[in-house]
């Protein structure tokens, strides 16, 4: 839901130039606050999938409702949310250090 459309243009651009001889897939930004902000749309789409997950799993444990059977979900869930913690990294580091973008000449 969060990467699909993204991840199927990306796709599609690939294989169009790969077998087809289109134009090369779209790249992110190289630098500057322009990348910092495509890594914070990158991690806020993180967060997303990480809510729309959490959200399935309660679904999950309340349509069950046996706390015996559904007790490791809660665990795995809990476990999940360092995947954004760690996330954070990338957004962080090229908002505070940004990648200078080279001037062509």
């Amino acid at each position: 839901m969060v990467f699909g459309h993204r991840t199927i243009r990306w796709a599609d651009e690939w294989v169009s130039h790969r077998f087809a001889g289109g134009p090369p897939p779209r790249r992110p930004p190289s630098g500057g606050m322009a990348r910092a902000r495509y890594e914070w749309g990158i991690w806020l789409r993180i967060v997303l999938a990480y809510g729309i997950a959490c959200a399935v799993l309660l679904v999950a444990i309340w349509l069950v409702g046996d706390p015996a059977r559904t007790a490791a979900l809660p665990a795995f869930m809990a476990g999940l949310a360092k995947v954004p913690v760690i996330a954070l990294i990338w957004p962080v580091s090229y908002t505070l250090w940004p990648k200078k973008i080279r001037e062509s000449s």
